[in-house]
């Protein structure tokens, strides 16, 4: 018999965070800030407005 795996934890940002954790990754692949400052508040701004398919699970496809 095989058991369910336990849910994954939700986790709660903060909209700064969201901005934060958005700029430190397009940073961390070599975006100056001209390019991720815009893009992080961009997902911030969806993420704020309740868009969550706009805001950080598409970050992954700018890294």
């Amino acid at each position: 018999m095989t058991t369910d795996p336990s849910p994954i934890p939700m986790v709660r940002l903060s909209l700064t965070d969201v901005r934060d954790l958005a700029l430190a990754a397009l940073r961390g692949v070599g975006c100056g800030d001209d390019q991720a400052g815009p893009v992080a508040e961009a997902t911030m701004a969806a993420e704020a407005d309740g868009v969550h398919s706009h805001g950080l699970l598409q970050v992954v496809h700018y890294c």
